[in-house]
Protein backbone atom coordinates (compact mmCIF):
# COMPACT_ATOMS: atom_id res chain seq x y z
CA UNK A 1 0.00 0.00 0.00
CA UNK A 2 1.08 3.41 -0.82
CA UNK A 3 -0.07 7.00 -0.38
CA UNK A 4 0.41 9.04 -3.53
CA UNK A 5 -0.61 12.81 -3.80
CA UNK A 6 -3.76 13.86 -3.32
CA UNK A 7 -5.29 10.36 -2.41
CA UNK A 8 -4.93 8.02 0.35
CA UNK A 9 -5.48 4.52 0.23
CA UNK A 10 -7.29 3.51 2.94
CA UNK A 11 -7.37 -0.47 2.40
CA UNK A 12 -7.50 -3.42 0.36
CA UNK A 13 -9.71 -6.28 0.53
CA UNK A 14 -9.42 -9.26 -1.42
CA UNK A 15 -12.15 -11.93 -2.07
CA UNK A 16 -10.78 -15.30 -3.67
CA UNK A 17 -13.42 -17.86 -5.10
CA UNK A 18 -13.25 -20.70 -7.61
CA UNK A 19 -15.24 -20.78 -10.76
CA UNK A 20 -16.20 -24.19 -12.63
CA UNK A 21 -17.04 -24.68 -16.23
CA UNK A 22 -18.84 -27.38 -17.68
CA UNK A 23 -15.81 -29.30 -19.02
CA UNK A 24 -14.40 -29.53 -15.19
CA UNK A 25 -11.62 -26.68 -15.47
CA UNK A 26 -11.44 -24.69 -11.97
CA UNK A 27 -10.66 -20.73 -12.42
CA UNK A 28 -10.04 -19.09 -9.66
CA UNK A 29 -11.48 -15.51 -9.43
CA UNK A 30 -9.86 -12.52 -7.17
CA UNK A 31 -11.84 -9.38 -6.77
CA UNK A 32 -10.14 -6.60 -5.28
CA UNK A 33 -11.62 -3.77 -3.30
CA UNK A 34 -10.21 -0.55 -2.75
CA UNK A 35 -10.97 2.34 -0.40
CA UNK A 36 -9.35 5.71 -1.29
CA UNK A 37 -9.69 8.53 0.53
CA UNK A 38 -8.75 12.39 -0.67
CA UNK A 39 -6.52 14.04 1.41
CA UNK A 40 -7.56 17.40 2.21
CA UNK A 41 -4.07 18.82 2.99
CA UNK A 42 -3.24 19.68 -0.80
CA UNK A 43 -6.82 21.59 -1.43
CA UNK A 44 -6.05 23.45 2.25
CA UNK A 45 -2.30 24.54 1.43
CA UNK A 46 -2.79 24.99 -2.54
CA UNK A 47 -6.03 26.62 -2.78
CA UNK A 48 -7.73 28.07 0.72
CA UNK A 49 -5.29 29.28 2.29
CA UNK A 50 -3.68 31.77 -0.71
CA UNK A 51 -7.56 32.17 -1.76
CA UNK A 52 -7.72 33.33 2.05
CA UNK A 53 -5.08 35.49 1.82
CA UNK A 54 -5.82 37.61 -1.77
CA UNK A 55 -9.26 38.36 0.43
CA UNK A 56 -7.84 39.57 3.48
CA UNK A 57 -5.59 41.97 1.19
CA UNK A 58 -8.62 43.03 -0.29
CA UNK A 59 -10.54 43.77 2.71
CA UNK A 60 -7.59 45.89 4.22
CA UNK A 61 -7.60 47.63 0.83
CA UNK A 62 -10.31 49.62 2.24
CA UNK A 63 -7.28 51.38 4.48
CA UNK A 64 -6.24 53.15 1.47
CA UNK A 65 -7.22 56.31 1.15
CA UNK A 66 -10.52 56.83 -1.06
CA UNK A 67 -9.15 59.89 -2.90
CA UNK A 68 -6.37 58.00 -4.38
CA UNK A 69 -6.51 56.24 -7.31
CA UNK A 70 -3.90 54.07 -6.82
CA UNK A 71 -7.20 52.01 -4.85
CA UNK A 72 -9.29 51.26 -7.54
CA UNK A 73 -6.69 50.21 -10.11
CA UNK A 74 -5.33 47.53 -6.77
CA UNK A 75 -8.89 46.61 -6.28
CA UNK A 76 -8.72 45.82 -9.94
CA UNK A 77 -5.30 44.17 -9.75
CA UNK A 78 -6.04 41.86 -7.47
CA UNK A 79 -9.20 40.97 -9.07
CA UNK A 80 -7.17 39.90 -11.88
CA UNK A 81 -4.86 38.16 -9.91
CA UNK A 82 -7.06 35.90 -8.02
CA UNK A 83 -8.99 35.15 -11.89
CA UNK A 84 -5.37 33.90 -12.56
CA UNK A 85 -4.98 32.20 -9.77
CA UNK A 86 -8.40 30.39 -10.26
CA UNK A 87 -7.41 29.20 -13.63
CA UNK A 88 -3.92 27.65 -13.03
CA UNK A 89 -5.66 26.42 -10.19
CA UNK A 90 -8.75 24.46 -11.81
CA UNK A 91 -6.77 21.15 -12.35
CA UNK A 92 -6.66 20.64 -8.72
CA UNK A 93 -10.42 21.56 -7.91
CA UNK A 94 -12.29 18.15 -7.66
CA UNK A 95 -14.38 16.97 -9.93
CA UNK A 96 -17.80 15.71 -9.14
CA UNK A 97 -20.66 14.65 -10.77
CA UNK A 98 -24.16 16.09 -10.16
CA UNK A 99 -23.16 17.84 -7.13
CA UNK A 100 -21.15 21.72 -7.00
CA UNK A 101 -17.80 20.94 -4.85
CA UNK A 102 -18.00 23.40 -1.44
CA UNK A 103 -14.62 24.66 -2.31
CA UNK A 104 -15.92 26.19 -5.72
CA UNK A 105 -19.20 27.76 -3.96
CA UNK A 106 -16.29 29.26 -1.68
CA UNK A 107 -14.09 30.57 -4.92
CA UNK A 108 -17.07 32.17 -6.34
CA UNK A 109 -18.81 33.94 -3.43
CA UNK A 110 -14.92 35.17 -2.79
CA UNK A 111 -14.78 36.82 -6.23
CA UNK A 112 -17.75 38.12 -5.67
CA UNK A 113 -16.92 39.41 -2.84
CA UNK A 114 -13.87 40.88 -4.47
CA UNK A 115 -15.88 42.24 -7.21
CA UNK A 116 -18.60 43.96 -4.81
CA UNK A 117 -15.61 45.65 -3.28
CA UNK A 118 -14.08 47.09 -6.85
CA UNK A 119 -18.13 48.37 -7.39
CA UNK A 120 -18.30 50.13 -4.00
CA UNK A 121 -14.60 52.03 -4.09
CA UNK A 122 -16.25 53.25 -7.64
CA UNK A 123 -19.36 54.88 -6.25
CA UNK A 124 -17.11 56.21 -3.41
CA UNK A 125 -14.87 57.57 -5.77
CA UNK A 126 -17.67 58.80 -8.21
CA UNK A 127 -19.61 60.59 -5.21
CA UNK A 128 -16.18 62.26 -3.55
CA UNK A 129 -15.23 63.65 -6.80
CA UNK A 130 -18.28 64.80 -8.32
CA UNK A 131 -19.89 65.81 -5.53
CA UNK A 132 -19.49 69.58 -6.60
CA UNK A 133 -21.52 68.90 -9.59
CA UNK A 134 -24.30 67.88 -7.49
CA UNK A 135 -26.93 70.43 -5.19
CA UNK A 136 -26.45 70.46 -1.92
CA UNK A 137 -28.41 68.08 0.36
CA UNK A 138 -31.95 69.08 1.53
CA UNK A 139 -32.16 70.18 4.93
CA UNK A 140 -34.49 67.35 6.05
CA UNK A 141 -33.27 64.65 4.26
CA UNK A 142 -29.90 65.66 6.66
CA UNK A 143 -32.18 65.63 9.56
CA UNK A 144 -33.26 62.75 8.51
CA UNK A 145 -30.15 60.45 7.54
CA UNK A 146 -28.00 62.01 10.29
CA UNK A 147 -30.38 62.46 13.15
CA UNK A 148 -32.67 59.29 12.95
CA UNK A 149 -31.42 56.99 10.63
CA UNK A 150 -28.08 56.98 12.43
CA UNK A 151 -29.91 55.69 15.57
CA UNK A 152 -31.03 53.54 13.43
CA UNK A 153 -27.98 51.98 12.53
CA UNK A 154 -26.46 52.05 16.20
CA UNK A 155 -24.00 55.44 15.37
CA UNK A 156 -23.89 57.55 18.30
CA UNK A 157 -24.41 61.36 17.45
CA UNK A 158 -21.60 63.83 17.14
CA UNK A 159 -20.77 65.80 19.81
CA UNK A 160 -20.81 69.30 19.59
CA UNK A 161 -17.95 71.12 20.14
CA UNK A 162 -17.28 75.04 20.64
CA UNK A 163 -14.22 75.00 18.73
CA UNK A 164 -13.57 77.37 16.11
CA UNK A 165 -11.49 75.70 13.04
CA UNK A 166 -9.45 78.58 11.16
CA UNK A 167 -7.49 77.42 8.06
CA UNK A 168 -4.42 79.26 6.54
CA UNK A 169 -4.25 79.18 3.04
CA UNK A 170 -0.58 79.91 2.34
CA UNK A 171 -0.44 81.15 -1.19
CA UNK A 172 -3.22 83.58 -1.04
CA UNK A 173 -2.47 84.62 2.29
CA UNK A 174 -6.72 84.37 2.93
CA UNK A 175 -8.37 82.87 6.18
CA UNK A 176 -11.07 80.35 5.87
CA UNK A 177 -13.89 80.47 8.97
CA UNK A 178 -16.14 77.35 9.88
CA UNK A 179 -17.88 78.97 12.30
CA UNK A 180 -18.84 82.38 13.97
CA UNK A 181 -15.13 83.65 14.59
CA UNK A 182 -14.87 87.37 13.92
CA UNK A 183 -12.29 89.06 12.22
CA UNK A 184 -11.21 90.65 16.11
CA UNK A 185 -10.23 87.31 17.48
CA UNK A 186 -8.49 86.00 14.27
CA UNK A 187 -6.35 89.16 15.14
CA UNK A 188 -5.91 88.32 18.36
CA UNK A 189 -5.27 84.68 18.23
CA UNK A 190 -2.21 86.21 15.26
Amino acid sequence: METNGEWELSNITTVISSLETLETENYSEIKFFIILRRRPTLYVVNLLIPSCFLITVDLFSFLLPPQSVDRSSFKMTLILGYTVFLLIMNDLLPTTGETTPLINVFFSISLALMVASLLETVFITNIQFSSSQYSAVPHWLSVLVLRYLAVVACIPPKKKSNRTTVLFNRNSEGVLLSSSATVTNLKNIA
